[in-house]
């Protein structure tokens, strides 16, 4: 049976779960650079003195510790708001203080990206809205005076240390971003490739057999259409053989369905083995079973196969300590000689195999036209 579509259907990978493993990514970027950015900026003192967006900067290393520390009682969805909130108001809070030498127009970019995948569309609208107007609020504080930097500006920018925290963000942002859209592209594709493998799998189980994962009727009977028309056109024949097991309800009843089922098993693949690639096996119910030869010069090749059949289903089955036994009967109707159409050749075959049930089982015989369908006795 092919692996790839007879094993049990898993869970796919949801959009939660997506959102999940971006979230996670997101805490830890915002983890690794609170570990260092906080230090690095509290280091500025030196040259500015102490300005409250130092502190501003620990406390929130503090608190990212302290919800790191809580584990998976805080859920991935309260993390990834926390990080979008800590890395606006950080942002914001250094725009305040130090006006276009912060870093708020990099974090608004970060933001914005993080909630929309993320978040709803809404809040990620929200956001943008909140940061435009916060920016413009702190560019009218500095334009019309109400706030200053504290400190020359000039000095600032010559020291190395200033622009350690800057260069931090701006490569620390860059790797979250690019990190948050790598994994919502591969966890996307992910999802897309287990949706094709579980459509796969679903058509697969509707027109095959749970049991014996051979074609069911439906599609043998889409098969022994092609395999008609490809007759027509080649000038061929097709061989259609209805076949039903003899001595399997004996066999079931006396050890059970399980003792059934590997009967059944077995027999589909002992089939597969006596016909070509190109032919048709498949379980229509119960213990019955049909054939579909294509392409087939003369009816010899259809006695030969049936012969080949009736002998290797006829070999015992191991089942546990005991050996089973079953024949089968084998009725074939040839196209065009017993029938022009499927529906035809399909009671034309039945007819067949109920004449050798009648008639001493465990042989095969070739339709004819006096014959009744199993469905006709009926």
């Amino acid at each position: 049976m092919p692996p790839d579509v007879t094993e049990p259907m898993s869970t796919p990978m949801s959009w939660e779960s997506i959102q999940q493993r971006l979230g996670a990514q997101v805490w830890r970027a915002l983890l690794v650079f609170m570990l260092i950015g906080a230090p690095v900026s509290a280091l500025r003192a030196t040259n500015t003195g102490w300005l409250p967006i130092y502190g501003f900067h620990l406390s929130i290393l503090g608190l990212v510790l302290f919800v790191q520390l809580l584990g998976t009682r805080v859920t991935y969805k309260a993390k990834a708001a926390l990080t979008i909130l800590i890395l606006s108001t950080t942002s914001l809070a250094g725009m305040s203080g130090l006006g276009l030498l912060s870093q708020a127009t990099t974090a608004f970019v970060a933001c914005v990206v993080l909630t929309s995948l993320l978040f709803s569309s809404r809040a990620t609208a929200f956001v943008a809205f909140a940061f435009v107007a916060s920016i413009s609020a702190i560019a009218f504080g500095f334009v019309s005076g109400s706030l200053q930097i504290a400190f020359d500006t000039n000095l600032y920018v010559l020291q190395p240390l200033n622009w350690a925290l800057p260069l931090l963000a701006a490569l620390l942002v860059a790797t979250t971003l690019a990190l948050s859209i790598s994994v919502y592209k591969n966890s996307t594709y992910a999802l897309l490739v287990e949706v094709e493998r579980q459509r796969d799998l679903l058509a697969h189980q509707a027109t095959h057999d749970r049991l014996t994962d051979l074609p069911t009727l439906r599609l043998a009977t889409d098969r022994l259409d092609v395999a008609l028309k490809t007759a027509q056109r080649k000038q061929s024949k097709v061989a259609l053989m209805f076949l039903d097991l003899d001595g399997f309800k004996k066999a079931n009843d006396t050890y059970g369905h399980e003792a059934g089922d590997v009967v059944l098993q077995t027999i589909a693949l002992r089939l597969l083995h006596m016909v070509r690639a190109s032919d048709t096996v498949a379980r229509i119910g119960g213990d019955e079973f049909i054939v579909v030869l294509g392409d087939i010069q003369d009816s010899s090749l259809a006695a030969e196969t049936a012969k080949r059949i009736i002998a290797a289903i006829a070999e015992p089955i191991p089942y546990k300590d005991h050996q089973l036994c079953v024949g089968c009967s084998v009725g074939i109707a040839v196209f065009p000689e017993h029938a022009t159409d499927a529906a035809a050749l399909r009671r034309a075959a039945d007819a067949a195999m109920y004449e050798v049930k009648r008639s001493g089982k465990n042989n095969f015989l070739f339709a004819n036209v006096g014959m009744q369908s199993h469905s006709d006795v009926d």
